[in-house]
């Protein structure tokens, strides 16, 4: 019976251990969420900041969200007039796809393709050189740049063909 009496109280124990556990994971949880985000890409803080008159403002999460709409609306008009083989737009929508966010280093890339379809060699280059300045990582980027520097793309000569 003395056995029943010592094992029920290390339930009680167990079970304060483990409340006092999960308590402490909320309260951490909520620490996290609650949280403020650090700065953005830009150096601003996402907490609220004051404007030129010294107003309190809140950060505008929509206008956020419409940015990377209009981002990905403008790569989404280039890769259409890619296909559309209208070069020229591409590349104006590539370029405001990249000043909106240089991040994507799909950008760079495919406004290289519309660069190299008007057969602007050195800039598409430039392109790459500096979307790898943005994503140093990004081997698609590197490796289309190894290919333009080797000159696999330039035109044959005339008294010795291509196969």
């Amino acid at each position: 019976m003395e056995n029943q009496a010592k094992n029920k109280n290390h339930g009680w124990v167990y079970f304060l251990v483990f409340a006092v556990l999960i308590l402490i994971f909320i309260i951490v949880g909520w620490g996290y969420i609650l949280k403020p985000q650090a700065t953005n890409n830009t150096g601003s803080s996402n907490q609220n900041q004051q404007d030129a008159s010294g107003n309190r403002q809140t950060p505008d999460i929509k206008n956020q969200n419409d940015q990377v709409k209009k981002d990905n609306d403008f790569y989404d008009s280039a890769l259409k007039s890619l296909q559309e083989k209208d070069f020229a737009a591409a590349i104006e929508n590539f370029d405001q796809a990249i000043a909106v966010n240089p991040y994507n280093a799909a950008y760079f890339s495919g406004k290289s393709e519309a660069l190299l379809n008007l057969n602007q060699k050195d800039e598409a280059k430039a392109t790459l050189e500096k979307g790898i300045n943005f994503n140093p990582t990004d081997q698609l980027l590197r490796s289309k740049l190894d290919v333009l520097n080797k000159d696999f793309l330039a035109p044959a000569k005339q008294d010795n063909p291509r196969l």
